[in-house]
C-alpha cells in the first residue's frame, strides 16, 4: 500500500497469500511454519492494529518459536488527529488490542511508532497522546518528529505546528518512552530469558537479544555468536 502521508510505499505482511490459489493468509503461513519447525525463532515486524486478530494472538501465545513482540503503529493517541492521519482505528479499539495482546502473552513486548506535531495537533490533542501512551502497556516509541513532505496532502494541510513545539513534543515522548522502557526491563531481573547472541563489544563481553526485544550484555567471545542461551538477568543498563 501507499501512505498518502508520506509519500512512502511500504507492504503489509497481511497482505502475504492474496495473490496465490487458494488465497492464504499470514497466520496460515505463521502456523506452517510452527508445525514444521522451518525455524527455531522467528520475529514479526511491523502490524497494523486493524491486522491483528484475536486468531493471530492466539497463535502467538501459544507458539513456541514466534517472539514475544510486536511493533505497532498508533501514531497518535488523539481520536481527531488519527481521522485527519486517515487511520483506520480508533483509540478504543487500539486499546482493545493491547488489551487482548497482554492478556494472552503477559510477557509481550510492544512497541509503537507515534508522530509528533502533526498539522493541526491542539496541545489538548497532545496531551491525549500522551496520556493515552502512558496508560497503555506500551513498552518502548518509536517518535517521529513531523516534517512535511513535498507533494503529500499532510504538507499542506492547516495549522502547521512551529518546528520548536515539535521538538518539545517529541522529546517529551522520547522521555516518556525512556521511562517505560525502564520499567519493563526491571520486571526481568532475576529471571531468565532466552537471547540470542549477536555481536561481540569490548572487554570480554558479548551483546544479544531475547525473545521479548531486551539487550543483553554478558562475558564471552567469538564462539557464542549465533547461539541462543539461556540468560539470567541480574540488572538492567542505566
Amino acid at each position: 500500500f501507499y501512505s498518502i502521508f508520506t509519500g512512502v510505499q511500504r507492504f503489509a505482511l497481511t497482505i502475504y497469500g492474496l495473490d496465490l490459489t487458494p488465497r492464504l493468509q499470514l497466520i496460515d503461513l505463521l502456523a506452517a511454519v510452527e508445525k514444521e519447525r522451518i525455524v527455531p525463532r522467528l520475529r514479526i515486524g511491523s502490524l497494523e492494529p486493524t491486522e491483528i486478530t484475536t486468531p493471530l494472538v492466539r497463535l502467538f501465545a501459544s507458539s513456541e518459536i514466534i517472539c514475544p513482540h510486536l511493533h505497532i503503529p498508533l501514531q497518535s493517541g488523539s481520536d481527531p488527529v488519527l481521522e485527519r492521519m486517515n487511520r483506520h482505528y480508533t483509540t478504543l479499539r487500539f486499546r482493545e488490542v493491547m488489551g487482548e495482546l497482554a492478556a494472552a502473552i503477559p510477557d509481550i513486548c510492544p512497541g509503537c511508532d507515534i508522530i509528533a506535531g502533526f498539522p493541526g495537533e491542539t496541545d489538548e490533542e497532545f496531551a491525549a497522546t500522551y496520556s493515552f501512551i502512558d496508560s497503555l502497556p506500551i513498552t518502548y516509541l518509536h517518535v517521529f518528529p513531523f516534517s512535511p513532505r513535498q507533494g503529500t496532502p499532510a504538507a499542506t494541510m492547516p495549522s502547521q505546528a512551529p518546528g520548536g513545539v515539535i521538538r518539545e513534543r517529541a522529546a517529551a515522548l522520547r522521555r516518556l518512552s525512556e521511562r517505560k522502557k525502564r520499567a519493563y526491563h526491571e520486571r526481568f531481573v532475576g529471571r531468565e530469558l532466552e537471547v540470542l547472541v549477536q555481536e561481540r563489544k569490548e572487554g570480554g563481553m558479548v551483546k544479544g537479544l531475547s525473545r521479548n526485544y531486551i539487550p543483553v550484555m554478558l562475558p564471552g567471545d567469538d564462539n557464542l555468536i549465533n547461539s541462543e542461551i539461556s540468560v539470567r538477568i541480574t540488572g538492567t543498563g542505566k
